[in-house]
């Protein structure tokens, strides 16, 4: 028989092993170890913001739109490229190309939804503030944007316009309240005098408005034809504009019946006593004035004969006619255009030196004078 203290000790040892078993197990678990060292503890990320289940919050675009006296500058971040360049483009429409600064920045976590576009500056007049914010709040709007409008008006002057000629060239003085007027004023100048010939010291005023504003035209003008294309297109390029027209021109002869009417007070055309037939002696100065006319192709003349008040009026009437039909005939044989020539005779209508009583001034009085008509 074994003693009862003798059973007890496997027993005993069996339950001291699960002891330790359970001790190793506990620590393993509650320190974070394991047998190949320590746990390394999982990095906490944190989530972005979410409107929608996984995609981030994106925050409001703001947009600033500067008003400068000669540019306008887009400042603030938008949220892509499309809408950059669409704001771009409505500050070209409206201030004109090389007009604009674009120093919007891109930011795909901003949105057009909810955003502000502040337009800000100072313009000239209601009606200048009224096309600025015209232009943008249906693009901004359209977009999502609110427009805060924060532009100031200032009282305005109306724009006056010189248009100074001198002879072949033209100098443009005044205020005008943009760039886009300037340019206009310009383009027009250069179309009826060329480019070449334009001389521009328009000045910008953001207080002055082409709203009852005015173009003066001053200076001697070169024949009545060249002062009536100068005049009808400065008419033409005004038109649908608020500018006025204020003609103080003047106008002068032509540099081609300046030329012919030298040549004939050089060398006068003689007939002989009632009698229309070119003299011999006289082609070598009908010739030089045909040359000048073929030259001058586009311009149109009246060739005008005149007589002195000896015999009867009806009588001279005629013969200055006949005069001035020979000389004209005479001109068309050397080459020049039939269309180029009128002919039409005032006999003594228009005497240059009265009474003509004497020799010299009945000599004066019977002329050939060319005065343009186109």
């Amino acid at each position: 028989m074994f003693d009862e203290d003798d059973d007890k000790e496997p027993f005993l040892l069996v339950l001291g092993v699960l002891a330790g078993v359970l001790a190793i197990v506990s620590w393993w678990f509650l320190d974070g170890r394991s047998d190949d060292g320590p746990v390394a503890a999982e990095p906490v990320v944190e989530s972005p913001e979410t409107t929608v289940e996984g995609e981030p919050t994106l925050t409001a675009s703001d947009v600033t739109i500067t008003l400068g006296a000669d540019a306008i500058t887009l400042d603030g971040v938008v949220p892509d490229a499309a809408t950059s360049e669409a704001m771009e483009a409505k500050a070209v429409e409206v201030f004109g190309e090389g007009n604009v600064v674009n120093n919007l920045t891109i930011d795909d976590t901003t949105t057009t939804a909810g955003g502000t576009v502040t337009i800000v500056g100072t313009v000239g007049g209601e009606s200048s503030r009224e096309r600025v914010v015209d232009a943008f709040a249906p693009l901004a709007t359209g977009a999502g944007y609110e427009v805060d409008d924060q532009i100031q008006v200032n009282e305005v002057v109306p724009s006056a316009v010189v248009m100074a000629i001198d002879g072949d060239t033209v100098t443009l003085t005044g205020a005008v309240p943009d760039e886009g007027t300037k340019g206009e004023l310009n383009g027009l100048a250069s179309t009826i005098f060329g480019a070449e010939n334009v001389t521009d010291e328009l000045t910008i005023d953001p207080n002055t408005t082409t709203e009852g504003g005015s173009v003066t035209i001053e200076g001697e003008i070169a024949g009545q034809g060249n002062a009536d294309r100068i005049r009808n297109g400065v008419a033409a390029g005004l038109t649908g504009g608020s500018y006025a027209i204020d003609d103080q021109s003047t106008v002068g002869e032509s540099t081609v019946t300046v030329e012919l009417n030298d040549l004939f007070s050089l060398d006068p055309i003689e007939f002989d006593s009632n009698s229309a037939a070119i003299r011999p002696s006289e082609e070598d100065t009908l010739n030089r004035a045909a040359e000048i006319l073929l030259a001058n192709p586009d311009v149109s003349l009246e060739v005008q004969g005149h007589t002195d008040s000896t015999g009867p009026a009806d009588g001279n009437l005629v013969l200055s006619q006949t005069r001035a039909d020979s000389v004209r005939a005479y001109l068309v044989g050397q080459g020049v255009a039939e269309g180029q020539l009128t002919a039409v005779g005032y006999g003594e209508s228009q005497l240059l030196i009265e009474p003509d009583d004497t020799p010299e001034a009945q000599q004066s009085n019977r002329r050939i004078v060319f005065i343009e008509t186109n």
